[in-house]
């Protein structure tokens, strides 16, 4: 069933709520693509976060510092932990999103093994990198 048919269903008496306008025949124009949730659908065209998407374990091939690119197409969810090794201190873990810091977790710890984890939303085409203070890298992993 189209979009059309779909809204027109939904909404059979629109036409003459607001002069020569049919609701359903706009708002149908404006879904392009999109599978109407009225039929078993969830509305996404296939690009909303998590849509075809798994997490990947990138651990082996990032570090703290370079810069990398999401060249996905789609957002993505990056999430990274560092490890204190049990040494005491601060720690913390940041992402920084085309140059700007978009989130820290800092921690303090007198003994043990103890990490910190964050965890941003990489829009498409954006840059990001992490950084960390007194902590190594105990993962990174990718919704992509």
């Amino acid at each position: 069933m189209s979009n059309a048919r779909n809204l027109a269903r939904l909404l059979p008496n629109t036409s003459g709520l607001l002069p020569d306008t049919n609701l359903a025949a706009i708002a149908a124009s404006k879904l392009s693509g999109a599978v109407p949730v009225a039929n078993g659908g969830t509305g996404a065209t296939g690009g909303a976060l998590g849509s075809g998407q798994t997490w990947q374990n990138v651990t082996a091939s990032r570090a703290f510092g370079p810069n990398y690119t999401n060249t996905t197409g789609k957002p993505i969810v990056v999430t990274i932990w560092g490890q204190s090794g049990g040494v005491a201190g601060n720690k913390a873990v940041q992402i920084f999103t085309d140059g700007g810091a978009s989130g820290i977790n800092g921690f303090y710890t007198s003994t043990g093994n103890n990490y910190a984890t964050i965890t941003c939303v990489i829009p498409a085409g954006g840059n990001y990198s992490a950084g960390a203070d007194g902590v190594a890298l105990g993962g990174w992993v990718e919704l992509r």
